[in-house]
This record gives C-alpha cells, structure tokens and sequence, in this order.
C-alpha cells in the first residue's frame, strides 16, 4: 500500500515541491524503507509526466465506487520469475515504444537505474 501511495503522490507531482525524505515521510516510512519497497516491487509500471491540453467527459457519473480487497501479487511473482536483468530485457523487448511508436525511453532509464 505504500507503493500506491507513493505512486500515486509522485503521478500528482509530489516530488516537484518535496524530496524523497518529505515522500517517506509522508507515507509513513524512511527514505530506505521505501526505496527498498520500490525495489522489491522492480516490475512497476512507469510514470509519465504530460501536459494536457483538454480533457473531455462523456460518461463516467454511472461508474460504481469498488472497495480496494487487497494486493494481487501476480506482479511481484511475474517480477521475482524474470529477475532484475529479465525485467530490463521484457522493457526493451515490448515497452520501448508507446502504442504510437514514440519512445518511452525507458531504455535509458534502466540504464541509469543499473549505473545507480
């Protein structure tokens, strides 16, 4: 649940006006603790950061609330199958591109993640 938390903090901007430090602390743990979560949960999807020009609402008023029932852990078993070399490889194999052939340069990050 912190990962989410922290996703979900980092996808709002978080880190543009706060430091890992504040991030932790926020979600209830240390700068260590945390990024030991990120790094057991290798696998996490990847942010973008956009700018969005218009947004437009056709329906959505009739979707129903759903109550959170848990984690799946199939990403974590998918995660800890390939290791942290197998997910790179799965990155460059399928998620160098966007659905639009952009690249995502997610190479690059697993690189500067690797030299971390």
């Amino acid at each position: 649940a912190a990962v989410i938390g922290a996703m979900a903090l980092i996808s709002g901007g978080y880190l543009d006006r706060h430091d890992e430090d504040a991030l932790a602390r926020r979600v209830g743990y240390s700068t260590r603790q945390l990024r030991r979560l990120f790094e057991r949960h290798v696998g996490a999807r990847q942010l973008f950061d956009l700018e969005v020009d218009s947004v437009m609402t056709s329906c959505g008023f009739g979707i129903p609330y759903f109550d959170y029932a848990g984690e799946r852990g199939q990403l974590d078993r998918w995660s800890e199958e390939r290791g942290v070399e197998g997910i790179r490889e799965y990155w460059r194999a399928k998620n160098a591109t966007s659905i639009d052939g952009k690249p995502t340069g997610i190479e690059a990050a697993a690189d500067a993640e690797a030299a971390y």
